[in-house]
């Protein structure tokens, strides 16, 4: 699927996890998803839940770091 199988260093793929840190039936999957995260809030679901979360992630090391580069920005969220 496509942004996920573009190699570029500004595309992050998100997939989804249930509570007990199972993929779930909606996630994006493949070797293209960099990061896994809960996928349910409430009745609602779905990746589109799950990237909030990482980008409130990046928000907050891009704020502690503003001088960072993107490749070191990506190392950070990757740990």
């Amino acid at each position: 699927q496509y942004p996920c199988n573009y190699k570029l260093i500004n595309v992050i793929c998100v997939g989804g996890v249930d509570h007990n840190s199972k993929k779930t039936d909606y996630s994006n999957y493949g070797k293209t998803i960099d990061l896994y995260t809960q996928g349910n809030f409430g009745s609602f679901e779905g990746t589109s839940f799950s990237a909030p979360i990482i980008s409130r992630a990046l928000a907050l090391i891009i704020y502690s770091h503003p001088n960072w580069s993107q490749k070191q920005v990506r190392q950070e969220l990757f740990k």
